[in-house]
């Protein structure tokens, strides 16, 4: 049987009081299959999300990605501070999705915003006040949990410039059933277009850009710009 190694860091390592075990896995093994054995053998491990985010030979990969013998697996906390909202890189929904799911919340509900192609804009930068939108995000957060105590929800956002197609916020929410879930992800999105300091800059095919607003309709002094 194949032998993987595990590895755990951060609050992980806290929770399996260890930094690494080797657990033996069937020839068809996959990551998943990897957590599961993981799950049955080492302490403290029932408490790991239920989809933790993962790496496979120091490369991010999805849980049902096959191993092989001598394979490191590591098992990664959600990133802290402000990477935990605000990044410049494509967003991973699965990565959101480790964060709120678990086995008592059967109800899970994704949003994704992607910039959509409008006339000639083939892309739009996002710039923040990234330290007052940190600050919002984790009171819109703290309210949907006062709201929805039973709910975890997460939010990220993506800044710089994305191009059609891409997504540039993603929000999750999970709770015991369906209806929580929905409401609490409807609410953050919600406060998101109305609180958060993250402005949109519509960019266009002949090199002019427009200043818009959150429903892409151009802002006072928001005309074409070369």
């Amino acid at each position: 049987m194949p032998n993987v190694t595990v590895r755990f860091f951060a609050r992980y390592a806290e929770l399996t009081g260890c930094e690494s075990t080797a657990v033996a896995v069937p020839p068809t093994a996959t990551v998943s299959d990897v957590l599961a054995r993981v799950r049955q053998t080492v302490p403290g491990a029932q408490a790991l999300p239920a989809r933790p985010l993962a790496a496979l030979n120091l490369r991010q990969v999805k849980l049902d990605t096959r191993v092989s013998d001598g394979d490191e697996v590591a098992l990664l906390p959600p990133l802290s501070g402000m990477m935990a909202y605000l990044t410049v890189h494509p967003i991973s929904v699965e990565s959101l999705l480790a964060e709120v799911q678990g086995p008592d919340r059967g109800g899970t509900c994704v949003f994704m915003g992607t910039v959509r192609k409008d006339d000639d804009v083939t892309s739009i930068e996002y710039s923040a006040y990234d330290e007052m939108a940190i600050a919002e995000i984790e009171r819109m957060l703290a309210e949907a949990r006062e709201r929805w105590p039973e709910a975890r929800v997460m939010l990220r956002h993506r800044l710089g410039t994305i191009p059609v197609g891409e997504a540039s916020i993603a929000i999750v929410a999970a709770a015991p059933h369906r209806d929580g879930a929905f409401a609490a992800c409807r609410y953050v999105i919600e406060e998101v277009k109305r609180r958060l300091p993250i402005w949109k800059k519509e960019m266009h095919a002949d090199g002019t850009s427009t200043w818009v607003d959150h429903s892409g309709k151009p802002v006072a002094g928001g005309l074409r710009d070369r």
